[in-house]
């Protein structure tokens, strides 16, 4: 039987009816015996609509068939989601009559034809980790009579402990972070299967090795940090290694976000690359995009084993003096040393907002500052293509913005994109409204990086405690640098105990420093200074 197909989306030709939402889905739901038939019309003709065929019950084919017509073949696809209704087990309702025994055949017939679909994708799609995901709660359901409908309570229990079994857990992060990062890792002509086996695991091969992430140029507007590149420079210079013992060598970039971690890798990069024999960059900021790049890998070195530990094994192999660069490594939580290569060869880079970082490098970190007021100008004039006829107020300008690289290329773009604003004009207008510049972000991009100021801080922000943010909130209300901690412990000491409003929320304050015997604690003020060290957001 030919499907009929319910669009929201036009397509060249039979575009099917226009329907609401509620006619689509009691056309799709209609059973007999269960749910009513439902009637729609269009161009004088009404067609009712009784039940599915049982051929489209998992439709995954058939969406895949649409997304070919609707997006062409060639389409890049990061993956693919199939969502069941539960294992079907054995259906537990028992009819009394002929009726409820035919339709208890059919919901049989339906729930089996999902789950045989959903087994036959998931063996097709093996081939590339991370590609096809089916969810459907395996336990409980299977027990659930039809006419248990509306047991919604029992139905929720059995579906929160089927999200909180452990492997599940893994597989909706590594979901997310799929739908969030959307890496191209195949097409829809090899998805829906357009393809014999050779020709598509040749294909992937392929594939994989033309989505295996760029190294991108660095900004136009990049200017300066001589210093570091010049250590960078002497660090990885093949020559000199001839000279020491054969080891990996491993540098860490650690700073505030929006100092220009990233940029100056790619400086590196870009200036020094004939010294490499292959450049990997690595977005670094979960576990699950450092291990899908590291699938993309072992597929596009055609591995039989495609997985990050085959990747790496591989990389062990390579005699040659390749790079990986971990950008973003700022999650505490992940130990990069689980996919270092276990060689004595090859270079490392890592960027990271985190201090603690540094451990990977012992002898050879670099923590990246805020620019010279030279550099700060110099970076300022390219961004916003301004005469340097307001160098006064341009100068306040960046020190305002704390010659944070970040910072003053958001500001120069807003000035190039407003021309009929002075810099002395939009000085005065950050001094009395800094979140809104801060939070601002031109779609005008210069380069890929797209975070605005405020929201490359706030992702550090977001990850601190309660003790961590109040300091924090503290400190930007005294002086940016020699602010003694000791003034809090004599704070404690002194203040009134008394309830006046002019004292109480600085009681209040202080009070996340004290332990249950109202002893004042330096472990949790130094827990919370750690922290936000940690994040760079906070130095000595």
């Amino acid at each position: 039987m030919t499907p009929r197909i319910f669009r929201t989306y036009e397509v060249e030709a039979n575009q099917g009816y226009d329907c609401t939402v509620v006619q689509a889905a009691r056309a799709t739901t209609a059973t007999p015996n269960l749910f009513q038939p439902v009637s729609i019309s269009s161009g004088g003709v009404t067609e009712t609509f009784v039940g599915a065929s049982l051929g489209y019950s998992n439709p995954t084919s058939l969406v895949l068939e649409e997304a070919v017509m609707a997006f062409g073949s060639s389409q890049p696809v990061a993956c693919l989601v199939s969502l069941g209704a539960g294992n079907p087990g054995h259906i537990s309702w028992k009819p009394n009559n002929a009726a409820g025994r035919r339709m208890m055949e059919l919901l049989q017939k339906i729930a089996t034809d999902c789950e045989a679909s959903a087994e036959n994708l998931a063996k097709y799609y093996k081939q590339t980790s991370g590609l096809f995901y089916r969810l459907s709660v395996h336990q409980g359901l299977q027990k659930m009579a039809v006419d248990e409908w509306n047991k919604q309570g029992e139905i929720q229990t059995h579906t929160l402990a089927y999200l909180q079994r452990n492997n599940i857990g893994q597989e909706l992060k590594s979901l997310t972070n799929t739908l969030h990062t959307c890496p191209q890792k195949t097409t829809l002509n090899i998805l829906s299967g357009n393809l014999s086996a050779n020709s598509f695991l040749k294909q992937t091969s392929e594939l994989a090795q033309a989505l295996l992430p760029i190294v991108p140029p660095p900004s136009p507007l990049f200017t300066g940090r001589t210093d570091i590149l010049l250590h960078l420079e002497k660090y990885f210079d093949p020559h000199q290694s001839f000279l020491k013992d054969e080891v990996q060598q491993c540098c860490v970039l650690h700073g505030l976000g929006g100092t220009g971690k990233t940029q100056i890798a790619l400086q590196f990069c870009h200036k020094f690359r004939n010294r490499f024999s292959s450049i990997y960059m690595i977005n670094a900021s979960s576990k699950e995009s450092i291990e899908q790049f590291l699938t993309l890998l072992a597929q596009s070195a055609n591995l039989t084993d495609k997985t990050p530990a085959a990747a790496l094994t591989w990389l062990c192999h390579q005699k040659e003096n390749w790079l990986m660069i971990f950008d973003n490594a700022d999650d505490p939580d992940i130990d990069l040393n689980a996919f270092f290569p276990a060689c004595n060869h090859g270079n490392i880079i890592i960027t990271s907002r985190n201090e603690a970082s540094k451990v990977y490098a012992p002898e050879n970190h670099y923590k990246v500052r805020e620019m010279s007021n030279e550099d700060s100008l110099a970076v300022f004039y390219k961004a916003s293509q301004r005469p340097k006829t307001e160098q006064a107020a341009a100068n306040q300008l960046i020190k305002e913005l704390g010659y944070v690289a970040l910072a003053i290329v958001q500001a120069g773009r807003y000035l190039l994109y407003n021309e009929h604003i002075e810099v002395k004009q939009y000085l005065e207008s950050y001094k009395k409204d800094k979140p809104k510049y801060m939070a601002e972000a031109k779609k005008q991009q210069i380069n890929h990086y797209q975070l605005s100021v405020f929201a490359t801080w706030d992702l550090s922000y977001q990850r601190l405690d309660e003790r961590a943010k109040a300091i924090l909130m503290l400190s930007s209300v005294l002086h940016n640098s020699n602010i003694p901690v000791s003034i809090l412990k004599r704070a404690w000491r002194n203040i009134s105990l008394s309830c006046e409003v002019d004292t109480q929320e600085i009681q209040d304050f202080l009070q996340r420093f004290v332990t249950y015997d109202k002893d004042w604690s330096d472990k949790l003020v130094e827990e919370a200074i750690d922290m936000l060290r940690s994040y760079s957001l906070l130095g000595f």
